[in-house]
C-alpha cells in the first residue's frame, strides 16, 4: 500500500490532487474488503478507516464537518 507521495507529484493542482487521493482511499477500502480485513494489524485498520472517514468529510464540502475534522487531528483554524 505504501508508495508514491502523491502531494509532492501533483501538489498544485488541488483537483487532482484530491481526486487522486479519494482514487488511493478506495482502492484501500476495496483492499480490506477482500478480506485484508482479516490480517490487517488493527493500527492499519484505523489509519486506512480513518482516511476514508477524512476523504468523505472533505467531499461533502460542508465547513462543519470540515472545521471539526480538522480540529479533532490538531489541525484547527
Amino acid at each position: 500500500m505504501d508508495g508514491l507521495d502523491i502531494a509532492s507529484v501533483f501538489g498544485r493542482n488541488k483537483t487532482l490532487l484530491h481526486w487522486l487521493q479519494n482514487l488511493r482511499c478506495r482502492e484501500e477500502q476495496l483492499w480490506l474488503t477482500d478480506c485484508a480485513i482479516w490480517t490487517v494489524a488493527d493500527a492499519k485498520l484505523f489509519e486506512l478507516n480513518s482516511g476514508m472517514h477524512e476523504a468523505i468529510i472533505e467531499c461533502c464540502q460542508n465547513s462543519f464537518f470540515i472545521d471539526t475534522s480538522n480540529a479533532s487531528i490538531g489541525c484547527g483554524a
